[in-house]
């Protein structure tokens, strides 16, 4: 729903913006008679409004006789000045309505750094397209921290991944990530089509830590448990250019969302696990209370729902 000025909108200098506008017609038409039909009021009400705006500043705004109308000293002087209060007034009433409905403003949006690859990307540049004149502050943060801060009103919107159902917290998924080896270009794994993951047993593995994405270390543990896999863990890291860079200095074999396999890197190849290990799972994630939610977060939410409604949650 827009904004509707009240009909006893007042300028900040207590004037009555109707007068104001009034006056600015009738100073530009010079005539009773046009202006009222500008303004689509009968003559006599806009004789009255005029009046009460002269009675409001204490001096005549016009000259008038049977046969012309004209502006006053006074009216001369006020006249830009009016026709400066009613274009701000217009201004502060777009921008309200732009706030009610969701299009200025705010928006805090929490992060993980695979979807900072495509699809944040995708979904701010369509949305700064459409919207503006909403500022937009990025955080990147783990899920967990991303839950938490939509819960202490640090945050709008989260980009979160493998979260159960939450009773407070809105969710929509946008799209399934499946965990590949990353390895360096020359390792001999490197030219096949897929890796069985009995076949790690002499390699050492590099994880992102835990509490970056805990689902997903999970699994991976859980499926080298089900292949009788020992795993030696060489490190666990908290960014993947970290995982990267270890990587590529040949220290071991690095597990990582096919989300980053979409960025070329120089050295380093991807390739998929022959044995299942689930999809991870990235969702939109807002608070669940609608009544105290930011406006052009909700914007933000029916934007990306409409762009991957294949993937709806129920």
């Amino acid at each position: 729903m827009g904004y509707t000025p009240s009909p006893e909108s007042r300028s900040n200098t207590g004037v009555d913006l109707r007068h104001l506008r009034h006056f600015v017609v009738l100073a530009e038409a010079l005539n009773f008679h046009r202006a009222a039909i500008r303004l689509h009021l009968a003559q006599p009400s806009l004789s009255r409004s005029i009046r009460a705006l002269e009675d409001e500043i204490g001096l005549p705004l016009f000259l008038r006789n049977q046969r012309e109308v004209s502006l006053t000293a006074a009216g001369r002087v006020l006249l830009p000045e009016a026709r400066q209060l009613l274009a701000q007034a217009r201004r502060t009433e777009a921008l309200l309505g732009d706030l009610q409905n969701g299009q200025a403003g705010t928006l805090r949006i929490g992060f993980l750094a695979s979807t900072a690859i495509a699809l944040l990307p995708g979904l701010l540049r369509g949305f700064r397209q459409h919207f503006p004149r909403v500022h937009l502050e990025l955080r990147e943060m783990s899920s967990d921290a991303q839950l938490q801060a939509l819960r202490d009103d640090q945050i709008d919107i989260g980009f979160i991944r493998d979260i159960g159902i939450l009773p407070d917290i809105h969710q929509h998924l946008l799209q399934r990530e499946a965990l590949m080896l990353v390895l360096p270009e020359d390792h001999p794994f490197a030219t096949e089509s897929a890796i069985a993951l009995h076949r790690l047993h002499h390699e050492s593995l590099i994880l992102l830590r835990r509490e970056v994405a805990p689902a997903s270390y999970d699994r991976i543990l859980a499926q080298c448990h089900t292949h009788a896999l020992k795993p030696h863990i060489l490190m666990e890291l908290a960014d993947s250019n970290a995982v990267f860079s270890a990587v590529l200095a040949g220290l071991g074999l690095g597990f990582l969302f096919s989300a980053f396999a979409e960025i070329q890197r120089p050295g380093i190849v991807f390739r998929p696990l022959a044995d299942a290990l689930g999809d991870s799972e990235v969702s939109l994630a807002w608070r669940g209370r609608q009544e105290d939610g930011n406006p052009a977060a909700l914007t933000f939410v029916s934007m990306a729902q409409q762009r991957y409604a294949l993937h709806a949650q129920p």
